[in-house]
């Protein structure tokens, strides 16, 4: 205290002006800092878990919609309407292998990718099975074969199928939440250490001051 009072009003007052830039200029870097990573956060949050999940809800709806035209297929004796069904399942196929593909492009963390993965190679394991069902279903000799792989395999694989894509929805969702509270913490943490530095320059600019 002492040498700072030896200093002449205007030198003090010079360097309270410079400490007092100092701190705004680091409160206003670090604040930006701080809004970048929340950002950063919230970008993550919308580019990866969510549209994870949407992908991942929509494919429960196309792994249905493939066995439901499966089953009108079978119901449907008219073999010259078997064009219309097939191209129903391509359609439903190529959608769900983008889904599939942003699932894997996109979901965080290694117990992620491996989810992704295993639920890709179980949909690419029932698509070889359903490959000749389309023949057996309007071939009239092998119609009970198909009728009994529907009825047991086909469902089995479809079930199994769904609940991995649920726990990728599941996994999605948890990511997110994740996020969210992480970026909520940063936020906490970023007022806290903002109203600590205020208080400090405060501090200084009063000693320099009085």
């Amino acid at each position: 205290m002492g040498i700072i009072n030896r200093f002449k009003i205007r030198t003090r007052l010079f360097i309270a002006m410079a400490v007092a830039l100092v701190a705004i200029v680091v409160i206003t870097a670090y604040s930006f800092n701080t809004t970048n990573k929340v950002g950063d956060t919230i970008n993550t949050i919308n580019s990866h878990p969510l549209i994870v999940s949407n992908a991942a809800a929509d494919s429960q709806h196309l792994v249905l919609d493939i066995l439901k035209t499966y089953q009108d297929a079978f119901i449907e004796k008219d073999i010259t309407k078997r064009k219309i069904f097939e191209k129903k399942i391509i359609d439903y196929e190529k959608n769900l292998d983008s889904n599939m593909e942003t699932i894997q492009q996109l979901i965080l963390g290694d117990e992620g990718q491996k989810l992704a993965k295993e639920t890709s190679s179980n949909i690419a394991k029932w698509r070889v099975n359903n490959y000749n069902l389309m023949d057996k279903i309007f071939d009239l000799n092998n119609r009970e074969i198909a009728r009994a792989y529907m009825s047991t395999t086909e469902l089995e694989e479809v079930e199994g199928i769904q609940i991995q894509l649920n726990a990728i929805q599941t996994y999605a969702k948890n990511k997110a939440e994740s996020l969210e509270v992480q970026a909520i913490d940063i936020q906490k943490k970023a007022k806290v250490t903002t109203i600590d530095m205020c208080f400090v320059a405060i501090f200084i600019l009063l000693v320099l001051c009085l």
